[in-house]
């Protein structure tokens, strides 16, 4: 809201308005005014003020109550996500740029979410439809590790999308990774056939994980690379080393 500060002055019985020069000193008896707009309507406001600094406190002064007075105005509703759309967005996201593995596990992890949750809109969601998907999970048997990844799961598609207050964290006890015995070893080995036999080795000498040796190319199963793994990772010289047989 602006407000302009003006001098106002009588000539040939004629009323005029200039504005002032905020260099020039101004005379005993000049009339000061202010020009702005309220309710719709122009205005002007004369102002008992002795000098044109006092003039222009008063003209700050009316522009910020005038400010303040001026109705909030009313930022636009934010558009409501369906729950629904939410999820067709983010399994597509995740299809595009992860692996499919990874898109079947958070397909799988969101329709069951589905089930138990009935909202229409995401930010319609809280922490009681994650307890609820809890309970469910665990009512059809899933072990407190399954349930916990399922929930993260949940969690991440909805921070997606801008929900950060919304979380549950399931509890679980981490299972001890129990490793195989010779014995275990020598009948695997036993039952293995040649190209199998080389997996395994190669599985042993590269340390790679599953996801890792399903995409190597076949020529890295060698029996020379294979070798040369086993040699480099469990010893560096040129002993032969076998698995257990």
């Amino acid at each position: 809201m602006r407000v302009s500060l003006w001098i106002r002055e009588t000539v040939g019985g004629k009323r005029t308005y200039r504005k002032p020069n905020k260099k020039k000193l101004y005379p005993e008896g000049t009339v000061f005014c202010l020009r702005y707009s309220a309710d719709g309507w122009r205005r002007w406001e004369t102002l008992d003020v002795a000098n044109l600094n006092a003039a222009l406190a008063a003209r700050a002064t009316k522009e910020a109550a005038l400010l303040s007075a001026l109705p909030a105005v009313a930022s636009a509703p934010a558009k409501r996500i369906n729950v629904n759309d939410a999820m067709a967005t983010y399994l597509s996201t995740v299809d595009a740029t992860r692996a499919h593995k990874t898109w079947l596990a958070y397909n799988l992890i969101l329709n069951e979410f589905r089930k138990t949750c009935t909202k229409e809109y995401l930010d319609q969601i809280d922490k009681s439809d994650l307890t609820a998907f809890v309970v469910a999970q665990k009512k059809e048997g899933q072990d407190d590790r399954t349930v916990a990844n399922r929930v993260a799961g949940v969690v991440t598609f909805l921070r997606a999308h801008g929900i950060t207050n919304v979380t549950l964290r399931h509890k679980y006890t981490e299972k001890k990774v129990k490793a195989y015995s010779v014995e275990e070893l020598r009948s695997l080995n036993a039952a293995s056939t040649d190209e199998e036999l080389q997996i395994w080795q190669f599985f042993l000498g590269t340390g790679f994980r599953e996801d890792e040796v399903a995409h190597a190319r076949p020529c890295l199963y060698s029996s020379q690379l294979v070798s040369e793994w086993l040699r480099f990772s469990l010893g560096g010289d040129d002993r032969p080393v076998e698995p257990p047989l």
